[in-house]
C-alpha cells in the first residue's frame, strides 16, 4: 500500500453502502502508523449534522480547523466557503475584500446558486490542505477524502474541464487548469473505489472506475470490503460441481456465486490496471471495523494482499 501512502491526496469512493466511510478511516489510520502526517476529511457536510466519519473516531462532527482526533489522524473539514475565499484571494489577491464581501448574505446566496461556484470552493479547499506548508514543510503529506455518493463524484470529477470550456479564458480559468493538472497527476492523486464481492456491486465499481477514468482521474485500488475467503481449491471446486451435476450435492448457489465475484473482481482489476485490496468480512461495529480493516494493510513497503494485472 506505499505506493497508495506516497500520493498527496486519496478520493475513496463508491456505491452508498459498501463501507467507504470505513475505508476511508482505515486508509488514514494506517498511513498514520507508518509515519504519514495524515489529513481525514469529507466535503462540505451540514454544519451541527452527526458525521459518520467524525463518528469513528468518537466525534460528533469533525473539527472546522485542523487538529488531531485520534490515533495520529488529523481531521478538518472541507467547506465550499473557505475554498471560495482561497480560490478568489490567489486571483484578486486582495483577501480582506474578499472575506467583506463573502459574508454579505445576498452575494453568498448569489454564489451558492452560481453553477458549479460550491464544487469550485470545496475543490481549491482540498488543494489547499494537500500543498499547505507549516515551518517549510508540508503540513499535510497525505490527504484521505471520504467522497460524497458515486452520480455527485462524477459531478466533481467532470467540473473543472466543464467550466474550462464555458469561460474560455481569464483569470479563473487559470486557476481552474491548476486544478484540473493537480487533480490528473498520478502522482499526487488517486482515486480508492470501494466495492462488496458481490456482482452488482463489482458491475457498479466498473462504471464508476471508467466515468473517473475518463474525466482524468488515476484510479489507485480497488479496495474490497467484506470480502469472504472462497474455501476450495480447483481440485475440489471440481469434485463438487461434478457431485451437483449427478444430483448428489445441493445448494451450490452461494458457492457458485462467490467463486463468480471473484473472478469479476480479477477483471475489474485487469481493466483498470490497478491493484485489488480484499478486506475481510466482520461483525464489528463501525468503528471498530475501521481498525479492523486498517489492520489488515501492511505496514511494509511491498503491496501484500494486492491482486496486480494478469496474477490469477
Amino acid at each position: 500500500m506505499q505506493s497508495l501512502f506516497d500520493k498527496r491526496v486519496l478520493l475513496v469512493t463508491g456505491k452508498g453502502g459498501v463501507g467507504k466511510t470505513s475505508v476511508a478511516a482505515a486508509l488514514a489510520i494506517a498511513a498514520a502508523r507508518v509515519g504519514r502526517r495524515v489529513l481525514l476529511t469529507e466535503l462540505d457536510a451540514e454544519p451541527g449534522r452527526q458525521s459518520s466519519l467524525a463518528g469513528v473516531f468518537g466525534l460528533r462532527e469533525l473539527p472546522a480547523k485542523r487538529r488531531e482526533i485520534g490515533e495520529g489522524v488529523y481531521g478538518e473539514m472541507v467547506r465550499a466557503r473557505t475554498g471560495h475565499e482561497i480560490f478568489l484571494s490567489r486571483i484578486l489577491k486582495v483577501r480582506p475584500l474578499i472575506r467583506a464581501a463573502l459574508a454579505s448574505k445576498s452575494l453568498s446566496r448569489f454564489l451558492e446558486a452560481a453553477p458549479s461556484f460550491t464544487e469550485m470552493g470545496v475543490y481549491s479547499h482540498v488543494i489547499d490542505l494537500a500543498v499547505r506548508e507549516k515551518k517549510g514543510e508540508l503540513e499535510n503529506e497525505l490527504v484521505v477524502i471520504d467522497m460524497p455518493a458515486t452520480g455527485h463524484m462524477i459531478g466533481i470529477a467532470e467540473l473543472p474541464e466543464l467550466l474550462i470550456s464555458l469561460l474560455e479564458s481569464g483569470p479563473v480559468v487559470r486557476g481552474l487548469s491548476a486544478v484540473r493538472e493537480f487533480v490528473a497527476d498520478p502522482d499526487k492523486v488517486a482515486a480508492c473505489v470501494v466495492t462488496l464481492p458481490e456482482q452488482l456491486p463489482i458491475s457498479e465499481a466498473g462504471e464508476l472506475a471508467a466515468e473517473l477514468q475518463q474525466r482524468g482521474v488515476p484510479i489507485g485500488a480497488i479496495l474490497v470490503n467484506r470480502w469472504r475467503r472462497f474455501p476450495f481449491d480447483e481440485e475440489q471446486w471440481a469434485a463438487l460441481k461434478s457431485l451437483e451435476n449427478a444430483g448428489e450435492l445441493a445448494g451450490m448457489h452461494r458457492a457458485r456465486g462467490a467463486r463468480d465475484s471473484e473472478a469479476a473482481l480479477q477483471r475489474l482489476s485487469v481493466r483498470t490496471h490497478a491493484p485489488l485490496y480484499r478486506f475481510d468480512d466482520t461483525a464489528l461495529t463501525r468503528a471498530e471495523v475501521a481498525r479492523h480493516i486498517a489492520d489488515q494493510i501492511p505496514a511494509g513497503d511491498g503491496p501484500s494482499g494486492a491482486l496486480q494485472e494478469g496474477d490469477s
